[in-house]
């Protein structure tokens, strides 16, 4: 595309200095790949050259005209008459980002992507696609993110992923929203014969109105889909934040794993949703939520079907308070009271068996300092 910088250096400061901001690494040597979308356009797209033919990355509208065959692949996974943000999408979408890797590429490091709203009010519609190829292993970090002086604005994206026979991709999506921001990602996945999909969602940041609940379609023998969750839900904000997969495949087996802190009239309602439609298939769903006063609400809502007498369901759901007899010992210990709730919070919010990136990792460990403080 003609208006694609050649260059990080020729796109805007305040664009570059934002991505870093919300944890996105811009030295091009450090990924396999960059991409940036900015409000309704994209303005970056490069393939390492360590990565070429091994992985593309460009905007899904080129992807489209270099190979129309493409459009087949749109609308599969995600119904375009679903609600009524999939069909504004479907009728005026500015782009987005095509990803493939190819069949056994073994990329070891992540391809980025960064999807950023910079003018105040502005609806960013995007679609995405995402082919993992035959016995690849790859990973994607998906930044979202809005400038800090843009307050308020609506991001509607719909994200389609196949995951082929014997591949692994993990894809890790990081929101950094406005508090004025409504935001309605539409996701499908795919996942085929011994091949495995990995989904970590972290969103730390005040957000005005979230929902989203990502649908992974087990289809083949011995596939896995894993979803991980932490959230930290600010004050005065809703998130309707769920998780389904669909266990269509012999011994499929699927993990639903939820991390959660409410506070100060925040709404929280985590979901997850198990289908188990095969002999021997698993899922297991589990989902922690803590709410740190009397003002705001949690409801985890877990959904199990099985029909198939084979399936092997189960579900975990636990929410409360911080135990006054663990915050009692610490301080007999000699720990002050806000030093005690800081340990136990930073314990809660432990996600190190998820297999975070270090940077995601880092990024949670500094909002929970944040929220321990404050505990």
């Amino acid at each position: 595309m003609s208006d694609v910088a050649e260059s990080l250096v020729d796109l805007p400061h305040r664009i570059l200095q934002e991505a870093i901001h919300v944890g996105v690494n811009v030295n091009e040597s450090a990924s396999s790949g960059l991409f940036f979308h900015v409000d309704r356009e994209t303005v970056y797209s490069k393939v390492n050259s360590a990565y070429r033919g091994q992985v593309e990355i460009m905007d899904l509208k080129d992807a489209l005209k270099r190979r129309p065959s493409l459009r087949e692949r749109m609308w599969k996974l995600v119904n375009r008459e679903k609600d009524e943000y999939t069909r504004e999408t479907a009728e005026n979408w500015s782009g987005g980002y095509f990803m493939h890797i190819k069949p056994c590429a073994k990329v070891t490091l992540p391809l980025q992507s960064c999807l950023m709203i910079t003018d105040e009010n502005c609806r960013q519609r995007v679609h995405n696609i995402i082919v993992a190829g035959e016995r690849s292993d790859s990973q994607i970090l998906s930044t979202c993110a809005q400038h800090q002086e843009t307050k308020a604005g609506a991001h509607l994206g719909v994200t389609e992923i196949w995951v082929e026979n014997g591949a692994k991709l993990t894809f890790t999506m990081v929101h950094h929203w406005a508090p004025e921001t409504l935001v309605r990602p539409r996701t499908g996945i795919c996942i085929d014969s011994d091949a495995e999909f990995m989904s970590n969602y972290v969103c730390l940041t005040p957000t005005k109105d979230v929902q989203m609940s990502p649908r992974a379609v087990c289809e083949g023998l011995n596939s896995k889909a894993v979803f991980n969750s932490v959230l930290y839900v600010h004050p005065g904000s809703v998130m309707d934040i769920g998780s389904e997969a669909v266990l269509n495949g012999t011994r499929s087996v699927t993990e639903i794993n939820t991390r959660a802190i409410t506070r100060a009239r925040s709404h929280l309602i985590s979901r997850g949703t198990i289908h188990g439609n095969s002999d021997k298939c698993r899922g297991h769903l589990e989902c922690r939520g803590l709410i740190l006063d009397e003002e705001s609400i949690l409801e985890a809502i877990p959904i199990l079907i099985a029909t198939r007498s084979g399936a092997e369901l189960s579900h975990e759901a636990a929410i409360g308070k911080l135990s006054e007899e663990e915050i009692t010992y610490l301080m007999s210990r000699g720990l002050s009271r806000d030093e005690a709730v800081g340990v136990l919070v930073r314990g809660f919010m432990d996600v190190s068996v998820m297999g975070l990136s270090p940077a995601v990792r880092r990024e949670i460990e500094r909002v929970v300092d944040l929220v321990a403080g404050h505990g």
